[in-house]
């Protein structure tokens, strides 16, 4: 996992699998069979193990010609957030992946992106602050990404789960879209909802002040992650060092202050998610730091007056295809 050496992550793995099915997650890919094979383990208890495996979120299953092929996590986000969705996890397993990813994910986070990894996440824009702008791409809009989806669940949120923070209402607010969404509702890590349930519940989350991600490509996403600064793995990185600011792309907007309109109550510096905007004692209106705003859209759906507006900042191919 791209860690070694971890203790914190040797602990999790111990609290997740015993020897045998370490030896199973080892052998993989394979069917039930082919596993059992090589583990030299009877049938039914490779197949029971690998379904604990699966509620546990460490092995996934892909349907292939040769029958239900099971592999293990393919990275430590996906091994992250999938396990920490584990209903029967004790509390220290929360607390050591706490612990992991306040003290030993951020180093992980520069050595990727110094080794040239691609941008983890990007930031979709509040809708209603940038649809009326023309050359708006359709990828853009969360409302796009939900009309095109054919299956959507709602699942708890792994950072607000690891951090044990906010209660279960407030945590239920990432949404999982078309494969992701079947999977989880198999597990029963998340649940089915409606086009129009999403679409209320994101509009509740921009009334939060919490920031949209999505893949950091073009078309249709697997997720929208509806994002706080407090407990984040992706916004807390990008706001505590500038060199991990690659792990998120912003959004091809920017905002814009008119100094007329602007009544200078902070409203806007408040809600940035990332500390970009600043406002001195007697200044005219707020200064935005152009190279950490993400461009989300935050304060300018904030602002009572209209003193904030959004303008296209980066082209179309911004957003990799």
């Amino acid at each position: 996992m791209m860690v070694p050496g971890s203790e914190r992550l040797a602990r999790i793995w111990e609290m997740l699998c015993d020897e045998s099915d370490a030896k199973l997650l080892l052998a993989m890919p394979g069917t039930a069979q082919e596993l059992a094979e090589k583990c030299s383990l009877p049938l039914d208890e490779t197949a029971r193990r690998l379904d604990e495996l699966y509620f546990k979120g460490v092995a996934f299953e892909s349907e292939k010609p040769q029958g239900t092929v099971f592999r293990a996590p393919r990275h430590l986000i996906q091994f992250h957030d999938a396990s920490v969705q584990w209903p029967d996890a004790p509390e220290a397993y929360y607390d050591e992946w706490s612990g992991f990813m306040a003290n030993e994910y951020p180093p992980l986070v520069r050595m990727l992106l110094d080794t040239g990894f691609p941008v983890f996440m990007r930031v979709l824009p509040i809708s209603d602050t940038v649809k009326s702008l023309e050359g708006r791409l359709r990828c853009e809009g969360v409302e796009n990404i939900i009309e095109d989806a054919d299956m959507i669940a709602l699942c708890m949120c792994p950072c607000r789960l690891t951090e044990k923070a906010h209660d279960k209402a407030s945590r239920e607010v990432c949404i999982q879209i078309n494969k992701g969404a079947n999977y989880n509702i198999k597990r029963g890590t998340g649940r089915q909802i409606t086009k129009e349930e999403a679409l209320a519940l994101l509009h509740e989350c921009e009334g939060n002040g919490l920031v949209h991600f999505t893949d950091a490509k073009a078309g249709l996403g697997t997720f929208i992650c509806n994002c706080c600064d407090c407990c984040c793995a992706i916004l807390r990185p990008y706001m505590k060092d500038e060199k991990l600011r690659g792990i998120l792309a912003p959004s091809r907007y920017q905002p814009r202050v008119d100094p007329e309109p602007c009544m200078q109550d902070g409203v806007c510096r408040d809600i940035c998610p990332v500390g970009a905007i600043t406002l001195e004692a007697g200044a005219p209106c707020p200064e935005i730091d152009a190279d950490l705003c993400i461009g989300c859209g935050l304060c300018v759906d904030s602002c009572a007056f209209g003193a904030l507006s959004m303008r296209q900042v980066r082209p179309p191919e911004f957003i990799p295809a």
